[in-house]
Formats: C-alpha cells, structure tokens, sequence
C-alpha cells in the first residue's frame, strides 16, 4: 500500500509524514496534484484535504506499518 500511496502522490511532493490511530496525515507541496482514484485503489477508505497542503488518508489500524514503511522508501 505504501508504494501505491507514494506513487499516486509523487515523491518530490512529501513535506512530512505522520498518523494517529486510523489515518496518514501527511503535509505535502501541493495536495491538488494527487491522483485519488489510484490512493482508493490501493486499499484505504477515504481521503481528506485540509487547506492547499494537508491531507489525510484513512487507512485503519495498520496506519503505522504503512507510515513506516513509506519514511523508509522515502529517505
């Protein structure tokens, strides 16, 4: 799923990388360019812009697998 998000995303997009329980929150360049259709086809339950640059993912509770896993691809 990690790969799916990324992908989907762009790697040059990524500001930072957190969760809580259920969703990814990420702080991105620009939210505007991602592609939703591909983030839901990777397995998550939803998606939620908050301004031009926040966006969180609702994963569930293997949020924190998928966090890691994406800080890892991403150094």
């Amino acid at each position: 799923m990690a790969i799916e998000i990324i992908d989907a995303i762009g790697k040059e997009n990524f500001v930072s990388i957190d969760n809580c329980a259920t969703r990814l929150r990420l702080i991105l360049k620009d939210n505007s360019t991602i592609d939703d259709k591909k983030i839901k086809a990777a397995g998550t339950f939803g998606i939620k812009r908050l301004g031009t640059e926040s966006l969180q993912i609702v994963i569930g509770p293997d949020v924190e697998h998928v966090a890691n896993e994406m800080r890892k691809l991403l150094i």
